[in-house]
């Protein structure tokens, strides 16, 4: 688990410790006549068994769950299955709506495209009007200019 398990393992078979280094020579190793009593590795396993399963981790050979570690597991699935499809939802929940304000953006658009043709036909219509009345304008005052030297000629002819 730590240096100093190590360090007692390796002394405990007879090799030497020297500055964080183990003397590796034969002739100091011995057989010790007890078994060596192992502790729990919590850390050292639990590196080594980070992200993998209790299958991976026994022998590399499949074994039977236990009921508790089938339901957790099935719950786990469940949970990650419902949180997968709540974001499926969120995504087309989010992409219904970009749709939709976008629609909504082509139709303003539109709309105003709309009242602005409709501002130019009436400008259009209002500049017309204003140049057929000056027109009209004009050729009155054309007729009456006309008809006032008509009276001025006949004014002059009768005297």
């Amino acid at each position: 688990e730590d240096t100093n398990e190590a360090a007692e393992f390796c002394q405990y078979h007879g090799l030497g410790i020297m500055d964080s280094t183990v003397d590796l020579r034969q002739a100091s190793c011995v057989t010790p006549d007890e078994k060596w009593k192992t502790r729990p590795s919590t850390r050292l396993v639990g590196k080594k068994a980070e992200g993998q399963s209790l299958q991976d981790i026994v022998k590399g050979e499949a074994i039977i769950p236990t009921v508790k570690e089938a339901e957790e597991e099935l719950l786990r699935i469940q949970a990650e299955a419902k949180k997968k499809k709540k974001k499926e939802e969120e995504e087309m929940q989010a992409r219904a709506q970009v749709q939709a304000q976008a629609q909504a953006q082509a139709e303003r658009e539109k709309r105003l495209a709309e009242e602005e043709h409709q501002r130019r036909i009436i400008e259009d219509e209002r500049i017309r009007l204003e140049q057929e009345r000056k027109w009209k304008e004009a050729e009155t005052l054309q007729r009456q200019e006309k008809e006032k030297e008509e009276e001025e000629e006949e004014a002059r002819r009768i005297q």
